[in-house]
């Protein structure tokens, strides 16, 4: 909760940018850049190797770029969860943030023991279109990931949330609905603590079933259990500021483009929370005047 992480889609932008990293810094709104280089071999047994270098950067305007850690990791590709693990620490550390229980939970568990299963999710993620053909090739990654470990509680919500937003988007089916339901029961089943899982049965309530209530109690454990995550913030704003609940609404979709801040998508959240307010607003203002 110390931490105000940058979302993947807005950093990812700048990867082989040319831009200095004081620039970058400040059309993020950050203070510090995570920068890293990896490098992947197979040896000659065929067992493949990869060696991460990932170095902190501090920022300010007034002085030059300061480098506070750097450390290579050279292991197999088996152990690379510990060095995403080890990483997410130790920059923890250097900026002086101490990190609690559940988060070193967090940290030491590994959403899978399929590196095929994880590759497969992370293809699915890297999906962010929302018409069909875009929707259904991400989802086809996912399925992949829960035919290759079936205890696998982010492919499984990944699932679900897709078969929500498709039949929202259009399909209308009910097999969409009910692989919808499925999917995300399976992802709590599985882990009950993972904030996904409450997004993805969030998104059902919300689309499939238009449950607000639901969708909003599902919304808000998922921020207690990731208050820093934009996709949380973005999805409880949404939501609330469908159901009329204005203030809250606006203000987690802002907190989400502080941390999206190159995202069109959470752009385009916001815009339309705006102008729903703003309709909303003229429409009763003319109620009172008639």
């Amino acid at each position: 909760p110390a931490l105000r992480v940058i979302a993947r889609a807005s950093s990812n932008q700048y990867r082989r940018s040319d831009k200095s990293p004081q620039q970058i810094a400040h059309e993020l709104g950050a203070m510090y850049l995570l920068t890293g280089v990896v490098r992947w071999e197979t040896s000659p047994n065929h067992a493949r190797r990869v060696r991460v270098s990932p170095e902190l950067v501090q920022l300010s305007r007034d002085n030059a770029p300061r480098t506070i850690w750097q450390q290579t990791y050279d292991t197999t590709l088996a152990d690379v969860f510990q060095v995403q693990s080890s990483v997410a620490s130790r920059v923890a550390e250097n900026l002086g943030v101490v990190l609690n229980a559940p988060a070193e939970t967090q940290l030491a568990q590994r959403p899978t023991k399929n590196l095929e299963a994880y590759e497969a999710y992370l293809r699915s993620t890297a999906f962010g279109g929302t018409d069909l053909a875009s929707l259904r090739r991400a989802l086809s990654f996912a399925e992949q990931a829960v035919a290759l470990d079936s205890t696998f509680a982010a492919a499984w919500a990944r699932m679900g949330r897709l078969h929500a937003v498709i039949y929202s988007n259009g399909t209308q089916r009910q097999a969409d609905a009910d692989a919808a339901r499925m999917a995300t029961d399976r992802a709590l089943a599985l882990d009950s603590n993972a904030f996904q899982s409450y997004v993805s049965r969030a998104m059902y309530w919300d689309l499939v079933v238009a449950d607000e209530a639901r969708a909003l109690a599902d919304l808000e454990r998922a921020l207690r259990l990731a208050p820093s995550s934009f996709e949380v913030l973005r999805t409880l704003g949404q939501v609330e500021a469908t159901a009329g609940r204005w203030d809250d609404g606006l203000a987690h979709i802002r907190q989400a483009t502080l941390l999206d801040p190159r995202s069109a998508t959470t752009a385009d959240r916001y815009s339309r929370a705006l102008l729903s307010l703003h309709r909303f607003s003229e429409a009763r203002a003319a109620a009172e005047k008639g």
